[in-house]
């Protein structure tokens, strides 16, 4: 079992306004995505990944482009309709690119990063780093 007691012990680095220069926490109160207005930045972008499958999508497309049944592979236990839903979600937030490959009567549809993504990437490899460290494989 993890400890949490230490959590409440956190406080923001001593250099984060250098780090982050666009941003003056001292006046900033909220920050706004489209129409909508977070708290934090923190929440903002939970809220942008929020869904039960899309961060295991990027998962599976951030290694390059991946066709949407390849995805749905990828993700056997999922209802394909909640995998489209979630697709489309993280298209119309600007975080993945659709490409329809059409051809006469064969359909295909490929998704790819966008700017945005690759910029979450090294987010998405340190929750993977995260979960292989704290988590126990299942064989099978």
């Amino acid at each position: 079992m993890f400890e949490l007691g230490h959590l409440h012990k956190l406080t923001p680095p001593a250099d984060l306004d250098k780090r982050l220069p666009h941003c003056n926490h001292a006046a900033v109160k909220t920050w706004a995505y489209g129409s909508k207005h977070y708290p934090c930045p923190i929440v903002l972008a939970l809220d942008r990944l929020a869904g039960k499958w899309k961060t295991n999508i990027l998962w599976h497309v951030h290694n390059g482009t991946r066709r949407f049944n390849a995805i749905c592979r990828a993700l056997p236990s999922v209802n394909r309709g909640v995998i489209l839903r979630q697709l489309r979600a993280l298209e119309r937030d600007g975080l993945l690119a659709r490409r329809d490959l059409t051809a006469g009567r064969v359909r295909h549809v490929e998704y790819c990063f966008t700017p945005q993504a690759e910029a979450l990437s090294p987010a998405i490899l340190a929750l993977a780093e995260w979960g292989n460290r704290f988590g126990q494989p299942v064989a099978g």
